[in-house]
């Protein structure tokens, strides 16, 4: 809007026809007042919209403070089921090593139980050995004793025991025209490895005295593949079955090892 600039001299017409006419007057004073009014209504109009905008910015972030909480209220829901869960599994393992904890508890006194059982077997058996050893190393020699001449194998000497070699029977003999050594072991059982001990013990005799000899294993109790090794291993193997039923045996001899030294001096 333009603005109109009165000179003194209009001012003062304006100022004595407002005196002329009251009634020109009060009109003029009453727009005064209502253009006052409206400026006053415009200045607080200009108030409320900044107040406006002030809420709705606070109503704005107030919103966006509750979305961050409500993401961090869904974190923090998330952890907590996350944590239960955790505390759930640990209370499972920790049942789970208490189980175990017990079930080894469990083996331990068994395991505590079959040694002691073990060690009272063992020396039961040691307090049979000792009775009935001696009685089965004779009978065994007796009977080794009778089936060798019916195996074609003369004794020249009595088979008799040689406790300083601990050998439970030793004799010298003639085989198919030969002079041979009698070599025997009695024991109440006997397995695979009882029967390749034996073997080797005979094998270092025969090297060292350069003998040939007949190698007699005698068991009351034969465990499974004693009769096979016995058969590899070329040793004459006695038990009940041979000694009741009077079987003749199968005669095997180990000769003395000859080294390649011994055979170029020869």
């Amino acid at each position: 809007m333009n603005e109109t600039i009165l000179t003194n001299m209009e001012k003062q017409v304006f100022l004595e026809t407002l005196d002329a006419d009251p009634e020109w007057a009060f009109e003029v004073l009453n727009r005064l007042l209502k253009r006052k009014e409206k400026a006053e209504t415009f200045r607080e109009w200009l108030g409320i919209n900044e107040l406006a905008r002030a809420i709705q910015d606070l109503a704005e972030a107030q919103q966006r403070t509750e979305e961050q909480v409500q993401a961090l209220t869904q974190r923090v829901d998330m952890l907590a089921s996350r944590v239960d869960a955790l505390a759930e599994a640990q209370q499972r393992t920790e049942e789970q090593v208490q189980a175990l904890t017990q079930r080894i508890d469990v083996l331990a006194e068994a395991q505590q139980k079959t040694e002691q059982q073990v060690n009272v077997l063992t020396h039961q058996v040691s307090a049979i050995s000792e009775v009935f050893g001696p009685t089965w190393e004779v009978e065994a020699r007796e009977s080794v004793a009778f089936l060798l001449p019916k195996s074609g194998v003369r004794l020249l000497t009595p088979l008799e025991s040689q406790e300083e070699n601990e050998w439970d029977g030793v004799a010298e003999a003639e085989w198919e025209g030969r002079a041979v050594h009698v070599r025997m072991e009695a024991k109440v059982s006997a397995g695979a490895g009882r029967i390749i001990s034996f073997a080797n013990r005979v094998s270092s005799l025969a090297t060292k005295t350069g003998a040939e000899i007949i190698p007699i294993f005698c068991g009351i109790r034969l465990y499974s593949g004693a009769r096979e090794e016995a058969q590899k291993q070329k040793i004459v193997l006695v038990g009940l079955r041979e000694i009741r039923n009077e079987i003749p045996l199968t005669i095997f001899t180990f000769f003395p090892l000859i080294s390649f030294d011994q055979t170029f001096l020869s």
